[in-house]
């Protein structure tokens, strides 16, 4: 929560109020990605995942940022023609893991804060491995990501 409040000048009331509206805007958010996923919509994924790349980053959720631009990046490699180098379902998953561990971690932030419930996976997607292809900072050779419990809001706190 450090993070997210040096990034709005230290305005304890500001950043309880964005990782609100964060927590509300999860599901229908997680509900757009699945419906996508199972509609083929490149184009849909694309945008609601570098939407969720600047919300995650206003709410210092590292992770899922990385999540999100790995999301990105495949859905413009198919746009282009070009194979990801994970499947869609997987880096999906991966993005649905983040959101929800980053709603978990709202919920013990904010005080009264509870976490709405949320999509489950369908398909393969929910067996598949959650290791994500990303880039780094400065958009360097990919890195491997894996979805964990390290580094998020909590660790800011």
């Amino acid at each position: 929560m450090r993070s997210a409040l040096e990034n709005i000048g230290d305005d304890q009331g500001m950043v309880e109020r964005l990782l609100l509206k964060f927590r509300d805007h999860a599901r229908p958010t997680l509900a757009t990605f699945q419906q996508a996923l199972e509609r083929n919509a490149l184009d849909v994924l694309r945008r609601e995942a570098h939407s969720l790349k600047g919300s995650s980053g206003y709410v210092a959720a590292n992770d899922l940022r990385e999540a999100a631009i790995a999301l990105q990046f495949a859905c413009d490699s198919l746009l282009e023609g070009k194979e990801p180098e994970q499947p869609l379902p997987v880096l999906v998953n991966c993005v649905r893991e983040e959101v929800l561990r980053v709603v978990d971690e709202i919920a013990k932030l904010v005080p009264g804060a509870t976490a709405p419930a949320v999509v489950k996976p369908r398909g393969p997607a929910a067996q598949q491995s959650h290791a994500v292809p990303s880039r780094g900072a400065c958009g360097s050779a990919p890195l491997g990501v894996v979805c964990s419990p390290s580094g998020l809001l909590a660790h800011d706190a």
